[in-house]
């Protein structure tokens, strides 16, 4: 544990200087900066939100500015690092307004003017962005070969991912831009691309493709968030504070700290680390709570669980290989791998025979979290409403009473705000698993039999329903789906009652109807 005096927390801070210079924690990567920085050139990471990745770019931006003294006490200062001084293009799309095509390319235009100002190069008369940027670059390697860092560089096309031509006018703009990086090698010296997804080269990265992904790098697996070693190494003291009211002793507070924020992992064979958002609101704080969810889901992700009829099996354990974890096109967003690349999601297990990965939920603030959001993104309740139905629902099933279990599906889906579109039986699915699994209780959809899958299976302790889903036709036919395919046998000597649930749902009266037989 470093020192004995309580350093200040960096919550929601992501400036390198500012963090060594007022004196707050910072965890100590430079022993990886240093290994990405001397065995490579071109990179590009993604990570979830609030993971660090801003931080990590300011780091850089600090280190090859040559600012030594920011770097006292930490691994770089006693290698064998060899400083020196770079011009920076630093870009960080998160602050560059996008609302439309125009937009972007002015606030572009704008913020590399002002790189070329500051370091007293006038681009000015420049009228394409490929073409100031190209001069930018050869202009600045005058002075010492130039980096380039570019943040959150999927923003624009993630700001317009429900709308499919302005999210493809935005991509074309980004891919000029980073087009111009492949043709200037001579005049660079190291790039990062950092942002939440990884699209296919065949739509952003197709004019530079000699980046290297250390997204699943095992080596640079723990570049972002903290492991528990950096956690008792860097917060020892402030976890401290967590004991009485959270445990008998630090290791105590640790477990818990770790049943709740841990999890992540972003390599094959990597260790897991915390999320540091969370922690750090936590100690913050000092108490326990989903932090990450509360500063709001991903406005895209909401989107696309809207406009694509997902199934909600891509939440259970989801089996990929690298490539389909890796990247995806902007029209073609497979679920499970935008769960990954979003943080909802990480690897559990790798099967070395077929390189196939298997995905699962990181940590108890993401499995409570999810579905709070889940149920938001398809009811549009407020979450203690959702919360209260689902609690009702629960009694109905604990006691075997279908009456009270169709009246209060009824009343659920009346109390849905008419904007609410329940389009097909995916959503209906989704609408039903996401409302289910704020009960507290094992929902699986899409539970596969020898005869077909069973829509939901909802499991308690000595009962466990089997229900399948219709979309304006009848739940006497749901019901005999269930019964002719057998759905129910895999659970027949479990010990527990099994009753058979179908439920139609009319769409244009928002009318639900349901039938259920005890299986004997």
């Amino acid at each position: 544990m470093s020192g004995n005096k309580l350093k200040k927390l960096p919550l929601g801070l992501s400036t390198f200087s500012e963090l060594i210079e007022d004196n707050y924690v910072y965890v100590d990567k430079t022993e990886l900066i240093a290994q990405m920085v001397t065995g490579g050139k071109y990179y590009f990471l993604s990570r979830p939100r609030r993971f660090g990745k801003s931080l990590l770019v300011s780091t850089l931006e600090s280190l090859f500015l040559g600012k030594k003294e920011l770097f006292n006490d930490l691994w770089i200062s006693k290698s064998d690092y060899v400083w020196q001084e770079h011009p920076v293009i630093k870009l960080d799309f998160s602050t560059i307004g996008n609302r439309n095509l125009e937009e972007l390319k002015a606030n572009i235009h704008i913020t590399l003017d002002e790189i070329g100002r500051y370091y007293a190069v006038d681009i000015s008369t420049y009228s394409t962005i490929d073409g100031k940027f190209k001069v930018l670059i050869e202009r600045l390697s005058r002075k010492n070969k130039v980096v380039l860092l570019i943040d959150e560089y999927d923003k624009p096309i993630l700001d317009h991912i429900d709308d499919p031509e302005g999210a493809k006018q935005q991509r074309e703009i980004l891919k000029s831009l980073y087009s111009v990086i492949k043709g200037s090698d001579q005049y660079i010296r190291f790039v990062l691309l950092t942002g939440v997804s990884k699209f296919a080269k065949t739509s952003i990265f197709s004019g530079i493709n000699n980046l290297r992904d250390i997204s699943l790098s095992e080596q640079f697996s723990q570049l972002l968030g903290y492991t528990k070693q950096e956690l008792i190494d860097n917060f020892g003291l402030h976890m401290n504070l967590l004991v009485p009211s959270y445990g008998k002793d630090l290791v105590e507070v640790i477990a818990k700290l770790k049943n709740q924020y841990d999890g992540y992992k972003f390599s094959q064979n990597a260790e897991l680390v915390f999320n540091p958002y969370s922690v750090l609101t936590c100690l913050v704080e000092k108490k326990f709570g989903n932090y990450w969810f509360e500063t709001g889901t991903p406005t895209f992700l909401i989107k696309l669980l809207k406009q694509h009829s997902y199934r909600p099996n891509a939440l259970i354990a989801p089996v990929l290989n690298e490539k389909s974890l890796g990247s995806f096109e902007p029209d073609n967003i497979p679920l499970s791998t935008l769960l990954f690349q979003t943080g909802y999601l990480t690897i559990k297990d790798f099967d070395p025979k077929t390189s196939n990965y298997t995905l699962g939920i990181p940590n108890r603030e993401v499995d409570s979290g999810l579905t709070i959001n889940l149920a938001d993104a398809f009811t549009k309740l407020p979450p203690d409403e959702s919360i209260q139905y689902a609690q009702l629902l629960a009694r109905a099933f604990l006691a075997n009473n279908m009456v009270k279990l169709q009246e209060k599906l009824q009343e659920f889906f009346n109390r849905m705000p008419y904007t609410v579109h329940i389009t097909d039986e995916y959503k209906l699915q989704f609408v039903l698993y996401s409302i289910f699994a704020l009960i507290g209780v094992v929902v699986d959809p899409e539970v596969t039999t020898s005869l077909g899958r069973a829509d939901l299976v909802v499991s308690f302790p000595k009962l466990v329903y089997v229900i399948e889903l219709k979309f304006n036709k009848s739940a006497q036919e749901a019901l005999e789906q269930i019964k002719d395919r057998r759905y129910y046998e895999k659970y027949e000597n479990m010990g527990k009652k099994i009753v058979l649930v179908g439920i139609n749902f009319e769409s244009q009266e928002k009318v639900v109807s349901l039938e259920a037989q005890n299986v004997e």
